[in-house]
């Protein structure tokens, strides 16, 4: 459990790097003091994470068998984690030298971190081993099997279990 909140909290703080660094690129110019804004933004962003997946308990979902309502409660957790992080950035600096428009690109990439690594998870658990083939293989016999007697009249029986008079295996 701690493995997986620590997984979605540092790549939060991640994501709102990079989203930072994109934003003050794309317009030109980063202030003077870049560096402990951004470090300061992601890790409140991290804190604002953790918080908001522990409350949502997304890191007792185990990620082999996530499914949809998974995924709609991570949706919840990254807004609650919206929520949690402005208030946090507007009593740190009232939000001065932070980018706002920072804060969507972050939960972009962070979303996409998150449910990237969660459906590799889910792929690698899916995966049969060799043995699983062989069992696999057996199944495939047994259902050829079946197929043959449906193809051959002379070959049905009677459903176990049935009346003498009962249904039977034959096409008709």
């Amino acid at each position: 459990m701690a493995l997986t909140l620590g997984f979605d909290a540092i790549a939060a703080f991640i994501a709102m790097a990079l989203a930072v660094y994109y934003r003050w690129d794309s317009t030109g110019g980063t202030p003077p003091n870049a560096t402990s804004s951004a470090l300061i933004a992601s890790g409140a962003f991290a804190v604002a994470a953790l918080a908001a997946f522990y409350i949502m308990r997304v890191h007792r979902q185990v990620w082999r068998h996530s499914g949809w309502p998974d995924a709609w409660r991570i949706i919840q957790a990254v807004a609650l984690t919206a929520l949690i992080f402005l208030p946090l950035m507007f009593l740190w600096n009232r939000l001065v030298g932070f980018p706002r428009s920072s804060l969507p690109v972050a939960l972009g990439i962070w979303v996409s971190i998150i449910f990237l690594a969660r459906m590799v998870a889910l792929s690698r658990s899916t995966r049969r081993s060799g043995s699983l083939k062989a069992g696999a293989a057996a199944d495939l016999q047994d259902y050829g099997s079946i197929a043959q007697r449906l193809e051959h009249p002379a070959h049905n029986r009677q459903v176990p279990g049935s009346n003498p008079g009962g249904p039977t295996l034959e096409r008709r």
